[in-house]
This record gives C-alpha cells, structure tokens and sequence, in this order.
C-alpha cells in the first residue's frame, strides 16, 4: 500500500465528489470502491485505518497500525516541503508543498 503516490484531484474525479468546486485543492492517495468489500487495495487500507479502538489487544489491531503507518510513510514522502538533496533537489518540490494541508478520512 504504501507505493501510493499522491495525485491531485482533476475535473474528473471532482464529479464524482459534488460537494467539492473547482476552487478546492484536494489531494489523494487511495480510492474506495463502495460494495467492493476488501478486494481493492484502497478498500482495505480504509476499512483497515477505521477500526475501532474495541479491537485493540486483537489481531486486527495490527492490521489498524500499519495502516496508519502506511498513511503517514505516504504523506512524508510525498508532502515533504524542501527537496531532498539525495535526489539531486527535486524540482517539482514547490508545486506539491501544499500552502494548506486538509486531510480527509
């Protein structure tokens, strides 16, 4: 799950969120697919990250860490607001720092 790279929200997938406008800059890294169950990998991770805190001490609560780790593996790698000198300066870094960041889950 966590090879996911965020994508930005374009005209077409903003139709089929009604509540967002063409003003909004809205990012993802997983999509749902309703009445898929655990089938697309994006299911599973939000199925997953939504446990309740019930299940802790269960085996399913590890199924809850990782995705939160996954989650967060995701946003550091790919919200990072300065460019990594590893990667020789990523020149696309100032286009993804977000100016505000809203995370919706």
């Amino acid at each position: 799950m966590n090879n996911e790279k965020i994508k930005e929200f374009d005209d077409e997938t903003r139709r089929d969120h009604y509540h967002l406008s063409a003003d909004d800059d809205c990012y993802y890294f997983v999509e749902f697919i309703k009445g898929a169950g655990y089938g697309p990998p994006g299911n599973s991770f939000i199925k997953n990250l939504k446990k309740k805190p019930s299940k802790r001490g269960t085996y399913e609560w590890g199924h809850k860490l990782r995705a939160i780790n996954d989650a967060a593996e995701t946003l550091r790698r790919d919200l990072r607001t300065e460019p990594q000198p590893e990667q020789g300066g990523d020149k696309g870094w100032e286009r993804r720092a977000p100016k505000r960041s809203f995370i919706a889950i």
